[in-house]
């Protein structure tokens, strides 16, 4: 979109953002918005039993905004930003909403497998559909489209919008979900009740400690990786001299071994337990950033992107069934909302952190570098953490 679109920026009065910028603060604000809703519209989904009603509004509303991208050409600064500021907030919205059906559909052994096999397998579909849009994009005479007026990129998102709606079919049409554990009642009753239990969620948080600081570890590591995500292709470029082709193929297979890394670990968060399998992957995951000070050539890189795609679907997918099995049944929409929006709030730390220390050291290896402190600081959070523990405050909870 900043190349295509606004390759000039966006002049708001006498003020000119670039492209890039304008792209970051769309993605910024619209993932802030549905942090703030999703709480709201979690317990009313629990109250009223409309989660799936909640994720297949949000994933149409995404199909469609990510469908209207297409007509965007040059210029049209306006229209591109809005759709995919809508877009964005509708694949996070939906997103929690799909997190919360994990607890009623799996018994608490395989939660961390099947949460595994969840990650492993939107990595592969994401992985192929990247592939299938970047051959076209090369290669548009193969696939019989114009070349011309970008139409290969903005058929990219036609592409998209109708893998993210085929994929989501068999959930639409196969998954059912529970009733509510009260009366079922209508939906402005479910706003009042449910505006109601977040007040009594917030107030009774320290019924769970252990949710509390698992949840306080969490928010710190998952900034780290979030933004190490974010920065990995500055770092290649600046500090490795990598092209963007050889960075995309990079990535490309960074979303293949993140595949067989969420089954691997998966697996190992049945058999070892979710925190232990998440420190694990903690510690690789430092040990990466202990390897950038050093790297010099972009086979390291690539090096490194093979244990980046090991551990990346792991510590997240182990990380969701663990706040999954200290939530009680009845919250899970409520609890996952409260999960999204202290996410969304604390994820501007990480940059910022990044940020900072390019701007004042001058060096991107250093700013790397300095994203460290989260991951040792969420460790150390975790490490406090009691599973059994956890686990007992939310059947307790339930009973």
């Amino acid at each position: 979109m900043t190349v295509v679109v606004g390759p000039g920026g966006f002049l708001l009065g006498k003020t000119l953002i670039p492209g890039s910028s304008l792209w970051a603060y769309l993605i910024s604000f619209s993932t802030l918005l549905v942090g703030i809703l999703s709480p709201i519209l979690g317990a009313i989904a629990d109250c009223g039993g409309f989660k799936k009603r909640f994720l297949i509004g949000f994933t149409l509303l995404g199909v469609f905004s990510t469908g209207m991208l297409f007509w965007a050409q040059e210029g049209m600064v306006l229209w591109s930003s809005f759709f995919f500021f809508v877009a964005n907030l509708a694949f996070a919205g939906a997103f929690t909403f799909y997190n919360a059906f994990l607890p009623s559909l799996v018994s608490k052994e395989k939660l961390g497998s099947i949460s595994g096999l969840g990650w492993a397998l939107g990595y592969m579909g994401g992985g192929l559909c990247l592939a299938l849009n970047l051959w076209m994009i090369q290669k548009p005479s193969t696939f019989h489209i114009s070349s011309l007026d970008h139409f290969p990129v903005r058929f990219g998102f036609l592409l998209v919008a109708f893998w993210w709606l085929f994929f989501s079919l068999p959930l639409f049409l196969l998954v059912r979900e529970s009733a509510p554990s009260s009366m079922r009642i209508n939906f402005i009753q479910s706003i009042r009740l449910g505006l109601s239990r977040i007040r009594q969620t917030v107030r009774r948080f320290r019924c769970y400690p252990e949710l509390f600081r698992f949840l306080m570890g969490y928010l710190l590591y998952n900034d780290g990786i979030e933004t190490v995500i974010v920065v990995a292709s500055i770092f290649a470029a600046e500090e490795l001299g990598m092209k963007k082709g050889e960075i995309i193929q990079c990535f490309l297979m960074i979303q293949g071994v993140a595949f067989v890394g969420s089954l691997l670990f998966g697996r190992l968060a049945d058999l070892w337990g979710n925190k232990k399998t998440i420190l694990v992957t903690l510690l690789l995951w430092m040990g990466v950033l202990f390897w950038s000070f050093w790297m010099k050539n972009s086979w390291q890189f690539w090096q490194a992107g093979v244990l980046i795609g090991l551990i990346l679907g792991g510590s997240q997918s182990a990380s969701r069934s663990l706040f999954a099995l200290f939530t009680p049944r009845e919250n899970t929409a409520e609890f996952f909302g409260l999960f999204s929006l202290s996410g969304k709030v604390v994820a501007t730390l990480g940059p910022l952190s990044f940020g900072l220390c390019r701007q004042i050291l001058g060096s991107t290896r250093w700013a790397v570098g300095s994203l460290l402190f989260f991951f040792v600081l969420g460790s150390l959070f975790l490490l406090g953490v009691n599973e059994e523990k956890g686990l007992k405050e939310s059947q307790l909870a339930v009973e």
